[in-house]
């Protein structure tokens, strides 16, 4: 029993990091939703560049939203982004549809790890 209940409770420890950072990827998005909608003024629309078309990123910018996923990302233009005043990027992960998106803009600045400011 004094060594099974080491293990069991590194077990235990492992397996709430899974079922928390990557099991339950909803935090993460609350939090890079957060703070792009900090950054974006009402009114203002967000570009997300997501692996599948996930809705709790859209729901956390509270904002209009243009989704780049590898579904639809063969199909992106700049003359798309033409529709809306786009003015901040978030990039859930880190993929050449990102490079892709901000050549569109004259210029941009990284907020924070995920979050683009971009610029006409």
């Amino acid at each position: 029993a004094v060594i099974i209940l080491p293990m069991r409770n590194a077990f235990l420890g492992f397996r709430a990091y899974i079922d928390h950072e990557l099991l339950n990827p909803h935090a993460r998005y609350v939090a890079l939703g957060q703070a792009a909608r900090d950054v974006t003024p009402v009114g203002d629309a967000v570009i997300l560049i997501q692996r599948d078309w996930e809705p709790d990123l859209a729901l956390a910018v509270e904002r209009k939203a243009f989704q780049v996923n590898f579904l639809n990302s063969y199909l992106f233009t700049c003359d798309r982004l033409d529709g809306a005043n786009y003015t901040t990027l978030v990039a859930w992960i880190d993929s050449p549809d990102v490079q892709k998106v901000l050549a569109c803009f004259s210029s941009y600045q990284q907020v924070q790890p995920g979050v683009y400011r971009v610029y006409r």
